[in-house]
């Protein structure tokens, strides 16, 4: 099975609304000769026009099309060479998720580097930054369950806080207990990785049993892999196809990318008994206070 990253970013509460990117100066007169000039120099290393072309890319000028990739490679040779303009751009891609996975811990390592060098605006970002993870941290004090879901995802992640797994168990369990679902499904996949705490197969399987009686696709997801790998159970293709599909039909993006290649390690026979057990494990599932018919 294609691995899914080890955890979702989950980090709503700390992206801000309305990021825009930080221009370099303005172009004139012709824009097609005005880019060949431009990428003549960053070739020849000219930073500041390296952070130009990296712009140019982003925002798809005429000429040359959008294409965060491109504007990742310029950005990254000039921020390595300490153009402040450079870190705060990349740092907002890391941030918004283009050209690059969202990552939040290495967008913060960028705006401060930019901040170090007196750049208002990245300095501005990691304030904000602090100001929603000190919401969130104060909310998960006084309980608020989706807060407590949320602080996990940061120690677990690094994004805001320092990167601290145990804190993050700690903070997935206490939602866990209190009956989240996505509590319930990150808490077993760091027991099943042995992440911030001592690796328990059983424990974790315990754990994506819980989610799934609120029908959570992503438990689903992971104790599908369980069965697929035999961890902590007896190794069963058909059972792991049946809780496979059952999230592939939420829409969980992973499973149903992997649903194709599932399918093809059964016969044609187990692929039906699949699809039976399947009907028969969602029928069991309580949703909404329900059983299914």
């Amino acid at each position: 099975m294609k691995p899914r990253p080890t955890m979702r970013n989950c980090l709503g509460l700390l992206m801000l609304a309305g990021l825009t990117l930080h221009p370099g100066p303005a172009m004139s007169g012709d824009k097609a000769t005005e880019v060949d000039r431009v990428r003549q120099l960053a070739i020849h290393n000219d930073v500041q026009a390296q952070n130009e072309l990296g712009l140019l890319y982003a925002q798809g000028t005429k000429g040359l099309g959008q294409d965060y990739g491109q504007a990742v490679f310029w950005w990254r040779k000039a921020a390595a060479s300490g153009n402040a303009e450079a870190q705060f751009n990349l740092g907002h891609l890391y941030q918004k998720g283009e050209g690059v996975p969202a990552d939040m811990a290495q967008a913060m390592v960028w705006y401060q580097k930019a901040a170090a060098q007196g750049h208002k605006k990245a300095a501005r970002r990691l304030k904000n930054i602090k100001l929603q993870t000190d919401k969130i941290e104060q909310a998960a004090k006084n309980g608020n369950v989706a807060a407590q879901v949320a602080l996990g995802d940061v120690y677990a992640t690094g994004n805001g806080l320092p990167k601290d797994e145990a804190k993050a168990v700690e903070m997935y369990r206490q939602a866990a207990e209190r009956g989240s679902a996505d509590g319930q499904y990150k808490l077993g996949l760091m027991l099943a990785e042995g992440r911030g705490v001592k690796q328990d197969y059983d424990q974790a399987i315990y754990w994506y049993k819980k989610a799934i009686k609120q029908n959570n696709a992503q438990a689903k997801y992971y104790l599908s892999s369980m069965y697929f790998m035999g961890k902590g159970v007896e190794k069963d293709n058909i059972l792991a196809y049946a809780w496979l599909s059952l999230a592939a039909d939420q829409e969980d993006k992973l499973a149903q990318e992997n649903k194709g290649f599932a399918a093809s390690m059964l016969t044609p026979e187990q692929l039906a008994q699949a699809q039976e057990k399947a009907k028969e494990l969602q029928a069991q599932i309580k949703v909404r206070g329900r059983r299914r018919p």
